[in-house]
């Protein structure tokens, strides 16, 4: 009987949860170029997104062009910080505009984790 009593306790608080919109801890914050650890993750993240895509073919030439960074999150996890950084980016001509949203997790050494077209 206590088992279920838990069960049920436990699934109203998920359900409660659910219903406030949390979605594994994500929290949106101001990319900040002049903050050293933000800027560092970046330069780090599009350069081994970069890299990754010019083996993948997504950028055979290597011509990525980086633009404004539309938003910045971060999740603590047990294993560290992670940012997911969702960056403009243009090839070949500015009107060939799209985003990169790659994720790094803030280690030593900094670890990729991701990254993806959108």
């Amino acid at each position: 009987m206590k088992f279920f009593i838990a069960l049920v306790f436990a699934l109203a608080f998920c359900s409660f949860a659910s219903a406030q919109g949390f979605d594994g801890g994500w929290i949106i914050t101001q990319y900040n170029p002049q903050n050293a650890t933000q800027a560092n993750i970046y330069s780090f993240g599009t350069e081994q997104a970069q890299v990754q895509a010019i083996s993948s073919g997504e950028d055979p030439n290597g011509d990525w062009v980086f633009g404004q960074v539309n938003s910045l999150e971060v999740n603590l996890e047990s294993d560290g910080w992670y940012y997911r950084f969702n960056v403009e980016i243009t090839q070949g001509s500015p009107s060939n505009a799209t985003e990169l949203i790659f994720i790094v997790l803030d280690t030593t050494p900094l670890d990729f984790i991701s990254w993806e077209l959108n």
